[in-house]
């Protein structure tokens, strides 16, 4: 007897029962959010005792941190979260997690107001020390292309006139500032020759040096951090009393 031949496609071969999608998805999402609620349980508590471990301590929200200006604290909907205020190197510091949404196809999706939940939130580790230097307002990053473009423009530009730093790191200030008291020729080579310097951006600002990465609070980092900022204050020539020292 001969009998055609059984062809088994994909498709046949894929068909699930109807009641599936309605016991996996929900599994899905279920499964998410128990992990997204313990992950933030555990962080929280990781925060808690490195705050005591250290004698920090420890605000879960304070609108005090939000006085910084330009990128990235001026993003909408920033918010300010596990904020740990203490003593490191015998100097004020203030370490906190930054977090803002992202704009993606998916956050357009879901318009909500939920803390990341549905929306991909973007956090950043911030690290600010507080000193009592008569220093203007300023950033200091690595110099950028727009930057290059304009230096060879011939275009105005903020610069400390010692050439190799002038030629890796950009300043921006809104004072008409002479750089050169407080990036003499002692703080750029350092700044130079430290790595550290070459991969984080630094603000000073109302009495802080401040500097941020993308990430969020982990002991190791707020050491490296905060102790760059600390070093940065030890080689910066300005003093309290508004007299400048070049050693």
């Amino acid at each position: 007897m001969t009998g055609r031949p059984v062809i088994l496609t994909t498709g046949s071969a894929m068909n699930l029962p109807d009641w599936v999608p309605y016991v996996v998805w929900p599994a899905l999402v279920i499964g998410y959010v128990t992990w997204y609620v313990w992950s933030r349980r555990e962080h929280r508590a990781y925060v808690l005792r490195l705050a005591k471990e250290r004698g920090w301590e420890y605000r879960t929200r304070d609108r005090s941190v939000g006085r910084y200006t330009e990128r990235p604290f001026d993003k909408s909907n920033a918010k300010r979260r596990h904020i740990l205020t203490g003593e490191y190197r015998g100097r004020r510091i203030c370490v906190f997690e930054l977090t803002y949404p992202e704009k993606t196809e998916l956050s357009d999706r879901f318009r909500d107001a939920n803390d990341g939940f549905l929306r991909n939130r973007v956090t950043c580790l911030v690290a600010a020390v507080t000193h009592d230097l008569p220093i203007p307002t300023m950033s200091v990053e690595r110099i950028g292309l727009f930057t290059k473009i304009n230096r060879f423009l011939g275009l105005p530009d903020k610069a400390t006139g010692i050439e190799e730093f002038d030629n890796r790191f950009e300043i921006h200030t809104a004072r008409d500032t002479d750089l050169s008291t407080v990036f003499d020729a002692d703080l750029c080579r350092w700044m130079l020759d430290d790595k550290r310097a070459r991969q984080l951006p630094l603000r000073i600002e109302r009495g802080d040096v401040v500097t941020w990465e993308l990430g969020k609070i982990n002991a190791e980092k707020i050491d490296t951090y905060l102790d760059y900022l600390c070093d940065f204050l030890d080689h910066c020539p300005v003093r309290a009393d508004g007299t400048v020292d070049h050693g």
